[in-house]
């Protein structure tokens, strides 16, 4: 009887990716996600300015225009100025004095003057001292008002204009 020889079955080779191009492709692509920095806070883009909207940006100071960074936006803060009979530019110019004064921290993103001018302060991406415990989260709006009554003047409250605020008078 003639011997059967066992049958040899051959052994699968895993191939292995080999280390080092591995390895040089795992760092290829962390020096990229370095460059690229996922974490690295982003720059929102500024909205382009309207035509009817003059920017006169207050000097960057600790009492009007602290040029700290507004990282997110929550909300809107429309009240009306201090200041009853005063024009927009009145307002500009007395948070451009406080620079010099420092008698208060105060300032506004935007200030709407009696007659419908629209001033803006501080930049969209900036913080301005406007509402005391709001002012890290929201854009700021004054309106000026003719009288000590408070009550905006009809350009803050027309719906004639695609800005103008509906926001009612505030309360007494």
């Amino acid at each position: 009887m003639p011997v059967e020889t066992p049958v040899r079955r051959r052994r699968r080779v895993r191939h292995r990716p080999r280390l080092i191009p591995c390895l040089l492709a795992l760092v290829a692509v962390l020096l990229v996600i370095k460059w690229i920095d996922p974490f690295a806070p982003r720059e929102r883009p500024l909205p382009e300015t309207p035509d009817w909207i003059t920017v006169e940006l207050l000097p960057l100071n600790e009492f009007s225009r602290p040029g700290t960074p507004l990282e997110e936006v929550n909300g809107i803060v429309i009240h009306y100025v201090g200041n009853p009979g005063t024009t927009a530019a009145q307002n500009h110019s007395f948070f451009t004095n406080l620079a010099q004064t420092g008698e208060t921290y105060a300032s506004s993103h935007f200030l709407v003057g009696l007659d419908g001018e629209v001033l803006q302060n501080v930049p969209l991406n900036e913080v301005a001292y406007c509402s005391n415990q709001r002012n890290d989260d929201t854009i700021s709006i004054e309106c000026c008002h003719p009288d000590d009554s408070g009550e905006f003047s009809p350009w803050c409250v027309s719906p004639a204009g695609s800005w103008r605020s509906t926001a009612s008078t505030p309360a007494r």
